[in-house]
């Protein structure tokens, strides 16, 4: 599924607020799909800066839960937990 990887990365970057991410590095990613729903796990290290403060590197564990209406994937859950630096 690396297309289907690279389009969810895209997905979950969009989410974030405009301008808050310099950059991201998805880390032990997994996708599992089950017909129309797929789950996608891993880690992502972001830099990040909101509200004009400084860029710091955070460290995310992340899931996501898709569903695929209309021939289209759609983000249905997302949740993300800081992991300590």
């Amino acid at each position: 599924l690396p297309d289907v990887k690279e389009k969810f990365d895209a997905a979950f970057l969009d989410a974030m607020p405009q301008g808050s991410v310099a950059m991201a590095r998805f880390l032990d990613e997994e996708v599992r799909q089950w017909k129309a729903v797929a789950v996608q796990t891993g880690i992502c290290d972001m830099a990040v800066s909101t509200a004009g403060n400084p860029v710091e590197l955070i460290h995310l564990q992340f899931a996501l839960v898709w569903v695929k209406k209309a021939g289209l994937w759609q983000l249905l859950l997302r949740q993300a937990t800081r992991i300590p630096s």
